[in-house]
C-alpha cells in the first residue's frame, strides 16, 4: 500500500472511494489476461507484444530524456516524476521530490489466472510473484494537476525506444510497460521516461532522497509553519488589547 504521507506531499489525496475503484480495476485487469495487461492480445513482455508497445510509444510521442533533463524539470517544479519501483526499493533512494506509484505489486486473490500466475513463478523459483497494479493509471491520474503537465516516470534502467546497434529492438524496462499503460488510460498528454533510470541517476552522481530524510523534511516544515502561526496569532492577540 503507498504511505499517505506521499500523496499529501503531493497536495492531493486518493479519495475514499479507492477501494471500490481499486475492485473495479482488478476486474477490468483480470479480463485483460493473467498479466493484468495485454497489447494487442498479446502479453506486453512477448516479441509481438514489445513491438507494438514501442511503435504506439513512439507514435504517442512518449520522450526518452536524460537524467539533467530531469533535474531541470525538478528544479521549475512543473513536472510530475513518479518512481514505478517497489516501495521498499523507493524508501532506499530516490530521485529528490519523486513519488511512488509502483506498476507492479505482489499478487493478490486466488482467481484461476492468480493461481496460474503463481504456479509460474514458482518454477522459475520465484516465491514472491508480481501482477500489474490495477490502480497504477488511477493513482498517477490522481497526482497530475493538468493535462498539460509532464510526466515523468522512471524505474531501475530507463529501457530503449528507438532501436541502436546494441539493442536492435529495443529494450524493454518497467518504466516503458508503465508509460504504455498510462497512454492506454488517456492519463496524461506529456509522458516521458528517464535515460537509464535510477541506476544512472545515481551513477551520475546526482543526489538522492530516502524516504526518513522526506519525512523529516516535511515534519520541519510542518513545525515551521506551526511557529508562524502561533507568532501571528500572538500579534493579533496583542493588537486586541
Amino acid at each position: 500500500m503507498l504511505a499517505q504521507q506521499r500523496y499529501h506531499q503531493a497536495g492531493r489525496c486518493l479519495g475514499s472511494n479507492r477501494r471500490s475503484r481499486t475492485v473495479l480495476c482488478v476486474q477490468a485487469r483480470e479480463r485483460s489476461g493473467p498479466s493484468g495487461l495485454h497489447v494487442g492480445g498479446q502479453s506486453p513482455t512477448s516479441p509481438k507484444g514489445w513491438e507494438t508497445m514501442r511503435l504506439a510509444l513512439i507514435a504517442g510521442n512518449v520522450k526518452m530524456v536524460s537524467p539533467q533533463e530531469v533535474q531541470f524539470a525538478c528544479d521549475r517544479g512543473q513536472a510530475l516524476v513518479v518512481d514505478v519501483r517497489p516501495e521498499a526499493d523507493y524508501d532506499a533512494g530516490h530521485v529528490p521530490g519523486a513519488q511512488n506509484v509502483p506498476f507492479y505489486q505482489p499478487i493478490t486473490g486466488w482467481s484461476a489466472m492468480k493461481v496460474a500466475r503463481r504456479v509460474g513463478y514458482a518454477m522459475f523459483g520465484v516465491i514472491n510473484g508480481t501482477e500489474v497494479n490495477p490502480s497504477f493509471a488511477q493513482d498517477v491520474k490522481q497526482l497530475v494537476q493538468d493535462a498539460e503537465q509532464q510526466v515523468i516516470l522512471y524505474c531501475s534502467q530507463g529501457g530503449v525506444l528507438e532501436p541502436n546497434d546494441n539493442y536492435r529492438k529495443g529494450w524493454q524496462t518497467r518504466s516503458l510497460i508503465a508509460a504504455y499503460d498510462l497512454m492506454q488510460e488517456g492519463v496524461g498528454n506529456s509522458i516521458s521516461v528517464m535515460k537509464g533510470g535510477y541506476t544512472e541517476w545515481v551513477n551520475a552522481g546526482r543526489c538522492v532522497q530516502q524516504q526518513q530524510e522526506q519525512q523529516q523534511q516535511q515534519g520541519h516544515a510542518m513545525e515551521a509553519g506551526m511557529h508562524f502561526f502561533i507568532a501571528w496569532q500572538g500579534v493579533f492577540s496583542a493588537a486586541a488589547y
